[in-house]
């Protein structure tokens, strides 16, 4: 997981949102408000209302995929998987956001876990 991942607030516009992501290079970003987790974008819905620099991300968010600090694992995975998920975004009790893993942080584990059995 991608601990305190970069994120934006309801009432960004969609030209900040995908400057912030061309910037970090990254493809996900939870929207809160406030510090509360309200919703995603992903840079493909982005690039798809490229023209509309002023939109607000509420406007063209979609529902968070969430996860439970203390999933296991396995059961991100899972959902991951059952659901067709890219991205889920990890959240604490509070349900104030922790972290965010993708299916980039999936490969990273598979890659450790097959150079950990090659050792």
């Amino acid at each position: 997981m991608t601990p305190q991942p970069w994120s934006v607030q309801v009432d960004d516009s969609v030209g900040v949102a995908r400057q912030m992501l061309a910037e970090r290079e990254i493809h996900h970003l939870p929207v809160l408000d406030g510090d509360q987790l309200v919703g995603m974008v992903v840079e493909r819905d982005l690039m798809r209302v490229a023209h509309r620099l002023g939109t607000t991300v509420q406007e063209v968010m979609m529902p968070a995929h969430r996860i439970d600090l203390d999933a296991s694992l396995e059961t991100v995975l899972d959902e991951m998987d059952e659901r067709h998920w890219d991205a889920v975004v990890v959240t604490a009790n509070t349900g104030e956001v922790s972290g965010i893993f993708t299916a980039m942080d999936a490969v990273r584990v598979l890659r450790e876990v097959l150079r950990r059995r090659a050792a």
